[in-house]
């Protein structure tokens, strides 16, 4: 009887070890905070020098002015050397949807989400462009 339960309490702790190594995973990562886009780059069929014409046509060649701030109320501010807006945004499994668009038509755009590591993610849109950005 001793090695039924014995065998039941080992199996119960190794369970509840397993279970809150992956809970705890899950919470420690959040995308609050300030960000700063380190790298843009376009994936997909096009040629190297192409890449490099797009991404200096989109950032201006400064990524480093480029700054995220994903706030708790759901709020994201992007600021740029020309402007600076504030859109919502949510996150459903491993993409996040940002609103954008015109003040009358506003749309929630999806962005494929990547966690690299506890400092660096990627967002990649429908149009390939992958933006790297590190936390501030």
């Amino acid at each position: 009887m001793n090695n039924k339960r014995d065998y039941l309490l080992l199996v119960l702790t190794i369970s509840l070890f397993f279970i809150s190594c992956n809970h705890s995973r899950k919470d420690k990562f959040s995308i609050i905070g300030r960000w700063k886009l380190d790298t843009i780059y376009q994936t997909g069929k096009y040629s190297d020098t192409f890449q490099r014409m797009i991404t200096a046509m989109l950032i201006g060649g400064d990524k480093n002015r480029y700054r995220y701030s994903f706030r708790k109320d759901s709020l994201l501010n992007r600021l740029s050397p020309k402007d600076s807006t504030t859109d919502k945004y949510y996150i459903k499994d491993s993409t996040i949807f940002i609103q954008s668009g015109w003040v009358n038509v506003r749309v929630f755009d999806p962005q494929q989400l990547r966690y690299l590591n506890e400092n660096e993610i990627s967002l990649q849109g429908k149009d390939s462009v992958v933006f790297i950005l590190k936390r501030e």
